[in-house]
């Protein structure tokens, strides 16, 4: 996703707001979307950079670890990262002209949120009781 930053990009202490969705587009096998991303971000330009604020919602398709079924799951999430004007440092991105690429930080976010090992609602259901060295312990998710 392609921002256009033209408008902010001389003037600090301005800002402005995105209020979208957008089909996701990530060159990422895992990161399978059912529906478009929701976006509500606002870009302010703090100087050197240009601070991304916001939430994302998205929901993806997941694969259960336990019995193999794909699966609907809900994430959402915060956005705090700044586009730099110049060279970025590793927790940093690049502003690239007049614009900024939200790509590789949605794509990293969104790595990030998923869970290691997802586990479907039957599922679940089924082991919410777990036995432990002996003692029959309520498992939680």
């Amino acid at each position: 996703m392609r921002v256009d930053v033209s408008q902010i990009l001389d003037d600090v202490g301005s800002s402005i707001r995105i209020k979208t969705q957008e089909a996701a587009q990530f060159d990422e096998p895992s990161l399978e979307f059912c529906s478009p991303i929701d976006f509500d971000l606002t870009l302010t330009n703090v100087g050197k950079a240009i601070l991304v604020q916001g939430k994302i919602k998205g929901t993806l398709v997941m694969e259960c670890a336990i019995c193999l079924n794909k699966f609907k799951q809900k994430i959402e999430f915060e956005l705090n990262d700044e586009f730099v004007k110049g060279k970025p440092n590793e927790d940093q991105f690049a502003i690239h002209g007049k614009e900024i690429d939200l790509s590789e930080l949605l794509r990293q976010e969104f790595l990030l949120w998923f869970p290691m090992k997802p586990v479907c609602v039957l599922c679940r259901e089924d082991i919410k009781e777990v036995n432990i060295s002996g003692s029959t312990k309520k498992a939680s998710f």
